[in-house]
């Protein structure tokens, strides 16, 4: 019979055994901070993919696609299963913080709501931007493992899914009031996507082709033997497969100008959205 303890997760009795140590108030107001952010990213990707389940739906009736075996009675359904969403996370919590609006600290606090909306409509921009990107890489290295869809076949699902995310992302930059140097922000990250994809190509190649010589020198090697075994063993000849390594480059996810901190080098160029939600007339990065 299990103890109270065995039933509660490693993960949660870690995190109380840590905040019972602690006596500093700004660990817990974190911890729920984290989880607001990201019950509110959850909230925003979901919104995503019920539009496009809409278009899905509407290429079904139109005999662009059909449904898989046993869903004929079922409404279209999409989900995309990508982590690229994290840097949205981590910015619109410090959009957040920068506004006033953290857990147990915004209770008599003068809060910018205005400031968290503006933050939360951008972050919702960029995340259809986020997926939009990731999808066309994934279309592009041919891998819709992660495209979960009742409907086939799964390439043109895909496509059609990123088609759908696509023209939010047109719509966004078409609006009067997304500054030009975001467009620009986007264009850099799809520059430098397509860019890796072509690498990505050549060093398959180069794999591809490097295996030849190693054959032919393993050709003409006398096989090992050892001085407590009896028996050759069969000499080791490179298999002529090659790893298939990828890259998603993603498009416009900014860190918001309340933070200098700079993670990686495909998620700092492109600030302008989130200096943008802060009400900057020229953004920069």
């Amino acid at each position: 019979m299990g103890s109270v303890r065995s039933r509660v997760p490693a993960t949660a009795r870690a995190l109380a055994s840590h905040l019972a140590e602690t006596y500093d108030p700004r660990v817990v107001a974190t911890v729920l901070l984290r989880n607001e952010a990201d019950a509110e990213i959850e909230s925003i990707t979901e919104r995503l993919f019920l539009s496009v389940e809409r278009d899905l739906q509407r290429a079904r009736e139109a005999g662009d696609v059909d449904p898989i075996p046993g869903a004929e009675d079922e409404q279209a359904r999409f989900d995309y299963d990508t982590r690229l969403v994290l840097p949205a996370m981590l910015t619109l919590g410090r959009i957040h913080v920068a506004a006033g609006d953290v857990p147990l600290a915004r209770v008599g606090r003068d809060v910018d709501h205005e400031f968290v909306a503006r933050g939360r409509e951008t972050t919702r921009n960029v995340v259809r931007a986020l997926l939009d990107g990731d999808m066309r890489d994934a279309i592009n290295d041919d891998e819709y493992e992660d495209f979960e869809t009742n409907l086939r076949p799964r390439e043109r699902v895909a496509e059609l899914a990123q088609q759908s995310l696509q023209s939010g992302v047109q719509a966004w930059f078409d609006a009067d009031e997304t500054p030009e140097a975001v467009r620009s922000a986007y264009d850099h990250a799809v520059e430098l996507s397509e860019r890796h994809q072509e690498e990505d190509e050549a060093f398959r190649e180069l794999l591809t082709g490097s295996t030849t010589p190693m054959v032919r020198r393993s050709a003409g090697r006398p096989p090992r033997t050892s001085a407590n075994s009896t028996s050759s063993p069969t000499p080791r000849t490179p298999t002529s497969s090659s790893p298939r390594p990828t890259s998603r480059t993603s498009p416009p996810s900014t860190p918001a100008s309340a933070s200098s901190t700079r993670t990686c080098s495909t998620c700092t160029r492109p600030t302008s959205a989130w200096s943008w939600a802060r009400g900057s007339s020229a953004p920069s990065c």
